[in-house]
């Protein structure tokens, strides 16, 4: 099995990691903003653009370990880790479990992106996805797989700044790459409902910067709140008038706020 990525510029190496149903090409406005002094490595989750499928997706443990040990070469030194949305999972986690291994310096900082410690709500975590929701769209896979990863994208940007300007610029972003494989979308909204990080995130060590929007319709600024009072080195920014993907309707924002704190 292979993990399909690409490197950008020169400099600290940034890993950045994308969402749900999308690819690491949606990262391409940030990239060109960072490649003079930071070196994107922009990766593809299995069964997503061109990375070949893995069917571990749907286990946090098992996917982390995955992209550790895909991702070997990369951290033979300090590196910086990016998760977005269903990859902030995923990002947490990987800090967490390397800090007892050998590998326990080599992710220096941590920036969160629309991230949350729990994806889908619980009868102690309100801040999340209803059960229904997830549960909606893994029944819409079976019925119209286009339909349905298009309406996830337009609940991104609902009720967001610059909405319709936003959406077209991510629809061009995500039709550059092949579209995942139906069988890895649904391991990527099991990962969602079962991962429940909250006990975990006091094991991360690293600055870590968390960044959400305040029109949200995902992940509610609450989780950011959570992530922020639960892990040590951390700092939090709302973007106002932001949906679930600021680096795109935020992008002079985010990429000022990014500089400052790889720097």
């Amino acid at each position: 099995m292979s993990l399909y990525r690409e490197t950008f510029g020169q400099g600290q190496p940034l890993i950045l990691l994308h969402g749900w149903g999308m690819h690491g090409g949606m990262f391409q406005p940030v990239v060109r903003a960072l490649s003079k002094t930071v070196k994107c490595i922009i990766v593809d989750l299995p069964g997503h653009g061109h990375s070949e499928p893995f069917d571990g997706l749907a286990n946090i443990d098992s996917v982390t370990d995955y992209l550790t040990e895909q991702l070997a070469d990369v951290l033979t030194e300090s590196v910086s880790i990016l998760g977005w949305s269903m990859s902030s999972l995923i990002a947490q986690n990987m800090v967490a479990r390397l800090n007892n291994t050998n590998l326990q310096d080599k992710i220096n900082k941590l920036i969160l992106v629309t991230g949350t410690p729990c994806f889908q709500n619980h009868v102690k975590w309100k801040h999340g996805v209803e059960a229904d929701v997830l549960n909606t769209f893994n029944d819409q896979l079976l019925q119209n797989f286009d339909k349905t990863l298009n309406r996830f994208l337009a609940l991104q940007f609902m009720h967001a700044d610059e909405q319709k300007e936003n959406l077209k610029l991510a629809r061009e972003l995500v039709a550059q790459r092949p579209a995942p494989d139906a069988a890895s979308l649904k391991l990527g909204l099991e990962l969602l409902k079962q991962t429940d990080l909250r006990d975990t995130v006091k094991d991360i060590h690293c600055p870590t910067l968390i960044i959400n929007g305040e029109r949200d319709t995902l992940i509610p600024t609450p989780a950011a709140k959570f992530l922020a009072e639960n892990i040590r080195q951390s700092r939090s920014v709302i973007f106002k008038g932001s949906g679930h993907a600021p680096f795109l309707s935020h992008y002079d924002q985010f990429t000022k706020q990014l500089k400052s704190f790889l720097s």
